[in-house]
């Protein structure tokens, strides 16, 4: 609940034809991620201390950007969180679905040769689907603020 309020405070802040741009490339960049990482064969889910150490250091320079508020470190930051949301997104959704992948092969992964997926390096568990939801959630409110911060037009 906090965060919906927080997000409509920030959408609140931009005009509206903004915010439905903002809302209509997260829906095409959130589809064609989800997409590609669901039907990829390449296990994006093994470079998740790469992306660690990235939000690390996204964190980072968003404390320098607070306090310096240059206008074009705030574009690079903004572009910057939505490609490394977009990440997170893609490694997310694989874990997800590798997780139904798992299940249909008795729960002991991909063998390669029956056409499933290999195993990947690291997997939503069975038990853990409010865990994938609010991962999945998180990165795409995450992508939609880093656009509308891109794209968007501040009202006056």
């Amino acid at each position: 609940v906090a965060e919906s309020v927080v997000v409509g405070a920030i959408c609140a802040q931009y005009t509206q034809p903004s915010v439905l741009l903002a809302f209509a490339a997260t829906g095409v960049a959130a589809g064609a991620v989800a997409a590609h990482a669901a039907t990829s064969k390449k296990d994006l889910t093994m470079h998740g201390g790469a992306l660690l150490s990235a939000l690390v250091a996204f964190l980072c320079v968003s404390l320098l950007a607070a306090v310096m508020r240059v206008r074009f470190l705030d574009a690079v930051f903004a572009a910057g969180g939505a490609l490394l949301f977009s990440a997170y997104l893609a490694v997310d959704v694989q874990m997800l679905f590798d997780n139904s992948a798992a299940e249909g092969n008795g729960g002991g992964g991909g063998s390669g040769s029956s056409g499933m997926m290999p195993r990947r390096a690291a997997s939503f568990g069975p038990d853990e689907h409010v865990a994938a939801a609010l991962a999945v959630y998180l990165d795409v409110v995450n992508l939609l603020v880093h656009l509308l911060r891109l794209m968007g037009e501040r009202r006056d």
